[in-house]
């Protein structure tokens, strides 16, 4: 015999208990916190792998450039251990920018459904460029002002090796840093800041003191 229900006394629903759906979503923010720690781990890894690459590679090409020649200058001429350390600073963050981007973008992909899911191959080109561009720049500002503070410095050929192949490793480490946990933030600041850089360099090279009055009111033409 079933037991007949009293007046007044609804029915228990479990969707409708507030405990359990509190517990659901505890649960489900733990989890994706979990899963948040666990990328930042493997793309921590990754990018020390990476930098250690771009150490080992950075050095032995810094000192066989030099190779017999002691002591090597700061600057002077392209062998120089701080222009290498810019020159190769920056095709190794426009490689790491590639391979970080397209490996974190496939992560990212796999855990998002089929309708948010982004072709990563159109941008590939514009991060990776756009990042190597970034650290050229900086890497030349970072020079002049080295060579404005050691002046006339110049080191043997093995401490300035490891001094390239140490840059090379920062560098790389940070790209891929950021780009491994890609996202559409990290990828319109890359753009950004090219964008910035692109209008500093042209105005760097302008001898017009009001070149934005020539330059900006040219994009409304129609010649632009």
């Amino acid at each position: 015999m079933a037991k007949p229900k009293t007046a007044g006394q609804a029915p228990q629903n479990p969707r409708m208990n507030p405990g359990s759906a509190q517990k659901s979503s505890r649960s489900t923010a733990g989890a994706d916190a979990t899963a948040v720690q666990q990328q930042q781990q493997v793309a921590a890894r990754y990018a020390l792998r990476g930098a250690l690459a771009a150490a080992l590679a950075g050095a032995l090409l810094s000192f066989t450039l030099n190779w017999g020649r002691s002591p090597v200058p700061l600057v002077g001429d392209w062998r120089a251990f701080g222009i290498l350390a810019a020159l190769l600073g920056a095709l190794s963050a426009t490689v790491a920018a590639a391979v970080a981007y397209i490996v974190g973008m496939r992560f990212r992909n796999t855990q998002m459904p089929p309708n948010r899911r982004h072709n990563y191959w159109l941008s590939l080109a514009p991060v990776a460029l756009g990042t190597g561009v970034q650290i050229l720049l900086a890497a030349g500002v970072g020079i002049v002002f080295a060579s404005v503070i050691f002046k006339e410095l110049a080191l043997i050929n093995g401490i300035a090796s490891v001094i390239v192949g140490a840059i090379c490793a920062v560098i790389v480490f940070s790209v891929m840093g950021r780009f491994l946990l890609a996202n559409e933030r990290s990828v319109l600041l890359t753009l950004a800041l090219l964008l910035v850089l692109g209008i500093v360099v042209a105005a760097a090279n302008e001898q017009n003191p009001k070149w934005w009055e020539e330059s900006f009111s040219y994009l409304g033409t129609a010649a632009s």
